[in-house]
């Protein structure tokens, strides 16, 4: 029996239901009944603790803890074993440190309380306990191989006398009954085949390599377990495993695959095992013993965790199992769902890690492949699904069996509205039906165990990107231990971060069946409130740590919000939530149109509606979208008198209105309001510079444009947003650019691109970018503004915005127009039209001069005309001088390109164009135009005047770095120079030189023409 109790007073909880189960046991073992009395010296003291609390209470914990890893190694135990006295002798010491720090933060005096407060403290008594439990659970270790060991050699020596005698006997049967044929009755029938070989495998090539090299080296016979959730195709890797040729060479018919999934206790697995064999008769465990242990076996025990996980059957199973691994002949592996493995046996090394979903390309392999979907606008869809369904293998296969009859389209309408329970195919088995494969999991004694595990789920079904592991949560008394049982039944996972998370399909489900209750998100509502604050300060130089924390909530946040929303009514946190947390997925790049027109849809008061309407309006897609949205918005200021999002509709109805009369006086009234308000209005005051700054270089003002940015910059640093004031010194390098000021330009875009990358703001990092590659295109280096736009649409994908990765797409086509490749311009133009459709009057004029360039290199002069006009016509409109001097530039191109050439319309549109480059000081289009105005005066016979003009334009493009203008001017110049003139040769060799530095080959090829005649000549 047994030895009394211990009568140490061990307060309840302190280490758990299991432990307390053996206590009994435990506390009467010399070794480790002081550890009992020490541990409940530290819980109550802990209780006691006048300071530093929190520390005391963790440390109590982790006593807890220590504890529970005792209980769990010792229990049974009459004596502990001599080499694990020095462990536990080390575990004592720490818990009696432990001991002494909380008592004395409990009793002393204020000043040694103090004195012993130091974080560094706790954390060292901290790391002594864990490097002792550590070297305590190492020797444990040892110590348990040592046993099994024993018991391996003492199983074997047994099974061999077992063996001897029955072969003694089998042959003693064989001979009473040779001669006899087989009477009714006979206990022998037919061994069962082998499952089919898997028809398609994908995506497991690593694991499947290291399992044939696991169980084709190790000595002795390899002991291997394939673990992970369920539907991670771990029976399907066996199957494959089973197949293997190298393998099937090895053992022959000796392979066997016993399925488990019936076999709810040793007595159903020693029958399963018969039945496969084709074993029948009394002693069946010994007869299967014995049949295992005459020849090399491979064994496959699948779905093992039906009979392993019954607690009340356990003992006996491991027995069973035990008996198995102890057969020197026999190559064992088990399936099972979950990460833990049996620890009866010794696991041969290295042990295959849990399964994880497979890769994307591997998951979209597979759904081909099954499905025999090729069509490009199918897989688009099939992307989509894969998303939802995390790659996992059960749940792609079924839903591409499914995409064999229905389009992937119409399969992500019936996963938003059926989710998993779509996923079933004819049976209900868990090899056809997802939902029944997540309910086996749910379901399993190992998560039973833990009554909470069940509400942590359901918690993590709304929370995509999971949990951290140091949240806490008043609803749970042990969080980690609910924790442990969601990843030993492989329905949950450590992610990045060690945040708990859940596959998709898993949350779906749960989400459907077992959905969390208010008492479960309630106490969520401080945490995303402080995540949401937290967003606010995305704007400083510390970007990066603050956006490391948000990114893994953004998912989250849009998740538990829409639930909240949808399922909750009158809990409206999440509003304001929303609102803030828009501030980091606008700079983040991400979307979130739904999710804030979702909170402004549950908004029922108009101090909840005005702020999310406002960023709606940021977030409007067009301007008339904004417009709209903007005038609800000033109504609603208007008659709740709230004077601050009045002046902000003002500000934003500006925006929306940009390049209309009344636009700039709309956004100076706003600023007029903000600016009343007082200081504590300086960020918004700053965003109405910005945009005055922004609306004046649209008119070409730009000196007015850059004392309205400098002006927004000096606000926007006074409350510390530097991504907005950086975002402000762009517009003042497209002034300057423009003024032809390119070295203070290309020094402010350097410095914004610096300070971008930094602070991690991808919206300035790709203005800057842009920037740099007006820059380029100013000074004709062709090849760098390609690559600055290229990267800067990559960004604009990143961000999901649409209407500027549209623009960057107009912008590549003009330089490849430059570089004569015609094609991918006219296909880059019409993919940049399709994408700012309905943007806006901006937008349709950049289509049309754009387009007219394009339609003149390609000859086509008449749409190259009619774009022209176009252009010119919404240049005016709009107030913008600066295009509608482009394009006149452009209707003098085509007049020279006509048949006859038209000089005098030539003449008359590039007159036009310097008359308003002129008038706006727009130097970066005004050099381009005199060399024009070079050329038509050439064409004319003003030879004298028109080399004139072009060494003055070529002497200060020289100065501005314009390659473009040199090797304009330079082959205008030596156009101009007499067959006889001895530099002729020269002169052209140098535009040749010229035009292949700035990237036109128009220019190029007429210069490689010219040199050619001369060698023919000569």
């Amino acid at each position: 029996m047994p030895p009394p109790p211990t009568t140490t007073a061990i307060p309840e909880g302190l280490y758990g239901l299991q432990a307390a189960r053996h206590l009994s046991d435990l506390s009467g073992v010399p070794a480790v009944k002081s550890l009992f009395g020490v541990a409940a010296v530290i819980a109550e003291s802990a209780q006691n603790a006048r300071n530093n609390k929190k520390a005391c209470q963790r440390l109590a914990e982790m006593a807890e803890e220590t504890l529970a890893v005792v209980v769990t190694e010792l229990v049974g135990c009459r004596d502990v074993p001599q080499d694990l006295l020095a462990p536990i002798l080390s575990l004592e010491r720490a818990l009696e440190a432990i001991r002494e720090y909380v008592r004395v933060q409990g009793q002393a005096a204020f000043m040694q309380r103090l004195l012993l407060s130091d974080s560094s403290a706790t954390k060292q008594l901290q790391e002594d306990l864990r490097t002792a439990l550590a070297a305590f659970e190492f020797k444990c270790q040892v110590s348990l191989q040592r046993q099994l060991a024993d018991v391996h050699a003492a199983q074997n020596a047994r099974l061999k006398n077992v063996l001897a005698t029955l072969d003694r006997q089998t042959a003693a049967a064989e001979k009473s009954m040779r001669g006899l044929g087989p009477r009714p009755g006979s206990d022998k029938i037919q061994v069962r085949p082998l499952p089919p070989r898997p028809a398609i495998l994908l995506g497991r090539d690593a694991e499947m390599q290291s399992l044939l090299k696991l169980l084709s080296t190790s000595k002795p016979a390899a002991r291997a377990a394939i673990l992970g959730p369920g539907g991670m195709g771990k029976s399907s890797l066996a199957i494959a495993l089973l197949h293997d040729e190298h393998l099937a060479a090895a053992f022959g018919d000796h392979r066997y695959f016993i399925s488990c999934e019936s076999a709810e206790s040793a007595a159903g697995l020693v029958s399963e095992l018969a039945a496969h064999m084709g074993i029948a008769g009394r002693q069946l465990r010994q007869r299967v013993l014995t049949a295992l242990a005459k020849d090399k076996v491979l064994l496959v025990l699948d779905n093992f965790e039906t009979p392993w996980s019954d607690f009340a059957a356990r003992v006996e199973v491991e027995d069973v199992l035990s008996a198995l691994a102890a057969l020197d002949s026999v190559t064992l592996v088990l399936t099972m769902r979950g990460t833990e493995r049996p620890s009866c046996v010794q696991w041969s090394t290295p042990v295959l890690p849990p399964l994880k979903p497979i890769s994307r390309d591997a998951s979209l392999q597979l759904f081909v492949a099954v499905s025999s979907i090729n069509a490009e606008d199918s897989l688009d869809d099939a992307r989509t699904l894969l998303d939802l369904l995390d790659d996992l293998p059960l749940a792609v296969n079924l839903v591409a069996r499914l995409a064999a009859v229905e389009t992937p389209h119409e399969l992500l309408h019936r996963w938003n509205t059926e989710g998993t329970s779509m996923m079933r195919l004819g049976d209900v088995d868990r090899q056809s039906c997802l939902d029944t494969s997540i309910s086996l999991s749910i379901n399993s004694p190992r998560l039973k165990s833990v009554p909470q595990a069940l509400d942590l789920l359901r918690l993590l079904s709304v929370l995509p990107n999971g949990l951290p592991p140091d949240m806490q949560h008043p609803h749970f008394t042990a969080i980690a231990k609910c924790a442990s049982a969601l990843k030993s039944s492989a329905l949950a996972y450590s992610g990045e971060g060690d945040r708990l998370r859940v596959l998709s399909p898993i949350r779906a489900y749960v989400l459907k069946h077992h959905p969390p209750s208010v008492n479960l998100i309630a106490p969520m509502e401080g945490h995303y409130l402080g995540v949401a604050q937290l967003s606010l300060k995305v704007t400083s130089l510390d970007n990066q740590a603050i956006m490391k924390q948000l990114i893994a909530e953004a998912a989250n946040v849009e998740s538990i919000c829409s639930y909240v929303l949808e399922h909750m009514p009158g809990v409206d946190w999440p509003i304001a939530v929303i609102y803030q947390f828009d501030n980091f997925l606008y700079y983040a790049g991400m979307s979130s149109a739904a999710l804030l027109a979702r909170a402004f849809a549950k908004a029922q008061r108009p101090e909840q509606k005005l702020p999310v309407l406002m960023r709606r309006i940021v977030r409007a897609r067009n301007y008339s979208d904004g417009e709209k949205m903007a005038l609800e918005a000033l109504e609603l200021a208007r008659s709740s008198n709230d004077r601050a999002h009045e002046a902000e509709a003002l500000w934003r109805l500006g925006i929306a209105r940009a390049g209309r009369p009344g636009a700039m006086d709309l956004i100076r009234q706003g600023l007029q309001i903000f600016e009343s308000l007082g200081e504590q209005y300086a960020f918004r005051q700053g965003g109405c510079l910005f945009h005055l700054a922004s609306g004046a270089l649209q008119l070409d003002d730009y000196e007015a444009s850059i004392v309205y940015s400098e002006e927004a910059i000096r606000r926007f640093e006074a409350c510390d947003s530097f991504s907005d004031s950086m975002q402000a010194r762009t517009v003042q390098v497209y002034s300057r650019l423009r003024l032809g000021q390119f070295a203070k330009a290309e020094e402010l875009a350097n410095i914004s691109a610096q300070q971008a990358r930094l602070v991690d703001d991808t919206g300035v990092l790709v203005s800057s970018m842009v920037c740099r590659a007006d820059i380029a295109v100013a000074r004709g280096d062709i090849d760098d503004a390609l690559e600055f736009h290229e990267a800067a649409m990559a960004l604009y994908k990143r961000r999901n915005d649409e209407r500027n990765y549209s623009y960057a797409k107009l912008n590549i086509a003009t330089l490849l127009t430059t570089r004569g490749e015609l094609l991918a311009a006219r296909r880059m133009l019409q993919e940049g039209t399709v994408g700012v459709r309905d943007a806006g009057t901006w937008s349709e004029m950049m289509v049309h001069c754009v387009g007219a360039r394009v339609a003149l290199a390609e000859g086509d002069l008449d749409q190259a005309t009619a774009s022209a006009h176009t252009a010119i016509a919404l240049a005016r409109q709009r107030q913008a001088g600066r295009m509608e001097a482009f394009m006149q530039q452009i209707l003098g191109d085509i007049a020279l390109e006509r048949e006859p050439c038209d000089i005098l319309s030539a003449t008359t549109s590039n007159i036009l164009s310097l008359v308003l480059l002129g008038r706006i000081r727009n130097v970066l289009y005004l050099l381009p135009a005199i060399t024009r105005l070079g050329k038509l005066l050439a064409i004319s016979g003003e030879v004298g005047t028109a080399r004139g003009v072009f060494r003055w334009a070529l002497v200060w493009s020289n100065k501005l770095g314009m390659k473009t203008v040199q090797a304009e001017c330079m082959v205008g110049l030596a156009r101009l120079l007499d067959a006889s003139t001895p530099s002729l040769q020269r002169a052209w060799e140098h535009a040749g030189r010229a035009a292949v530095a700035a990237c036109e080959k128009r220019l190029g090829v007429e210069c490689e023409t010219r040199l050619a005649a001369l060698h023919i000549m000569e």
